[in-house]
């Protein structure tokens, strides 16, 4: 029996005039909802949005999580984030995760 690997969730980039985050698609949504953003139109409120990343290009230091939850986010890792998740206590697939794509 093939069992699923376990991945980093998805990133989506969430920004106000203020600040930018990256949240996984179900915070995004929520925050979405909280700010009045229709995902399906351009209609929202002067500098806020939301969008999925898509090779966004973000570099880390150490693997991301989601702002709103938590949970790991996929993302680029700089050497010096490869080097910090081999030293330290991260789940095994999150390390297999990024160990196998650098």
């Amino acid at each position: 029996m093939l069992t699923e690997t376990k991945r980093p969730l998805t990133s989506w980039e969430c920004y106000t005039p203020d600040i930018f985050f990256l949240n996984c698609e179900s915070c995004a949504l929520e925050f979405a909802k909280d700010n009045n953003i229709e995902l399906d139109t351009d209609a929202a409120p002067e500098g806020f949005g939301i969008s999925e990343c898509w090779a966004c290009g973000h570099e880390f230091d150490y693997p991301p999580s989601c702002d709103g939850c938590g949970e790991y986010l996929q993302g680029d890792l700089t050497q010096e984030g490869v080097q910090y998740l081999k030293e330290r206590n991260f789940p095994k697939w999150l390390k297999d995760y990024y160990l196998s794509n650098n």
